[in-house]
C-alpha cells in the first residue's frame, strides 16, 4: 500500500508526435527535391533533439517551397519543445492556412494557446481538430485538461471519457480522468482510476510501482492478523497527509508497518506510540510485511 497525495496539482498533458499529412503534392518544380531534402532532415534532426537546428533547416525548407503546410507544422512543433510558444502559434497559423483540414495542427495550436491563456481560442481550436477528427483521443485528453483548468469538471470529465473512448489504453486520459472523479468527490470510481497513474510515473515525477515478493494489498482482502506495510509514494507532505490511514488499516486487524522518508520518522514515530505502530526508514521493513 503507498502514500500519496499531492497528484492532484498534477495532470498529464503533452503531445504525441504527429505525421505531416499526405495530401497531394502539386506538380514539381525544380524546388521540390531541395524541399524534400531540407524536409527529411529537418525532421531527423528533431527527433535527434536538435531543436534549433531543426527550425534552420524547416525554415530553408519553407524559402524553398512555401507552399508546404507540413513544414510549417514541423517548424510549430519544434518552437513549441523550445517554449517559443508566440512564434509556434504563428507557425501552426501558417500551416493552417495552406491546409485548412489540418486537424493535428488546430490540436497543437489549441495546446499552445491554452499554454498562452488564449482560453476561448484553445476551446475553439480542440473543438474544430475534433469536428476534423472524432476520433482523435489525444485531442479529447487536451481539451479535457483545458475545460478542467476553467473548472469545468462535468464538461471535462465527458471529454477524457470520450479520449478512452477512442483509445482505452490511453494511460494520460485515464489518469486525467481519475483526477476529475477524485475533484467531484467520486472517490469510489476515482481511486480506482488512479491506479493508471503507474503508467505516467516518470513524467509525473513520483515513484516506479515496487515489486515485492508479498502480495499488494487491494482493500479487498482480509487483515486480520496479518502484517501490512505501508511505504511512501510521492514527498513529504504526502507522507504526513496519508500516513493517518494507517489507523483505519490497524482498525481492521493489521499489524501495521509504516514506512517513512528519514527526516520524517520520529515525527510519525510519535503520531503512531498510542498503537505501538512501528515507523521505519528505508526499506528496512520489507521482509517484515505479509502484504504491502
Amino acid at each position: 500500500m503507498t502514500l500519496f497525495g499531492s497528484w492532484l496539482k498534477r495532470k498529464t498533458t503533452g503531445l504525441e508526435p504527429r505525421p505531416a499529412p499526405t495530401a497531394a503534392r502539386e506538380p514539381v518544380f525544380a524546388g521540390a527535391n531541395e524541399f524534400d531534402a531540407l524536409f527529411e532532415k529537418g525532421t531527423r534532426t528533431a527527433a535527434g533533439g536538435n531543436l534549433t537546428e531543426a527550425v534552420r533547416l524547416y525554415d530553408q525548407a519553407i524559402a524553398a517551397d512555401p507552399s508546404r503546410a507540413e513544414a510549417y507544422y514541423k517548424r510549430a512543433n519544434a518552437l513549441k519543445d523550445l517554449g517559443q510558444l508566440t512564434a509556434a502559434l504563428t507557425s501552426y497559423e501558417l500551416a493552417i492556412e495552406r491546409k485548412p483540414d489540418y486537424a493535428y495542427a488546430y490540436c497543437n495550436r489549441g495546446f499552445v494557446q491554452h499554454g498562452l491563456g488564449l482560453l476561448p481560442e484553445s476551446l475553439a481550436s480542440y473543438d474544430r481538430a475534433i469536428a476534423l477528427e472524432p476520433n482523435d483521443a489525444l485531442a479529447h485528453n487536451n481539451r479535457g485538461l483545458l475545460l478542467q483548468d476553467c473548472d469545468r469538471w462535468p464538461e471535462a470529465l465527458a471529454s477524457y471519457e470520450r479520449a478512452i473512448a477512442a483509445n482505452p489504453e490511453f494511460a494520460d486520459a485515464q489518469y486525467n480522468r481519475g483526477v476529475t472523479l477524485l475533484y467531484q468527490g467520486d472517490f469510489a470510481r476515482g481511486w480506482r482510476a488512479l491506479e493508471w497513474r503507474w503508467k505516467n510515473s516518470a513524467r509525473l515525477g513520483i515513484a516506479t510501482l515496487r515489486q515485492y515478493p508479498q502480495p499488494r494489498w487491494t482493500g479487498a482482502e482480509p487483515l486480520q492478523g496479518k502484517r501490512l506495510l505501508i511505504y511512501p509514494e510521492q514527498g513529504l507532505g504526502d507522507t504526513i497527509q496519508f500516513a493517518r490511514y494507517a489507523t483505519l488499516c490497524a482498525a481492521r486487524g493489521a499489524t501495521v508497518i509504516l514506512e517513512a522518508q528519514r527526516p520524517l520518522c520520529e515525527l510519525l514515530a510519535l503520531a503512531a506510540r498510542p498503537r505501538r505502530q512501528p515507523v521505519v526508514p528505508g526499506h528496512e521493513a520489507v521482509s517484515a510485511a505479509d502484504r504491502r
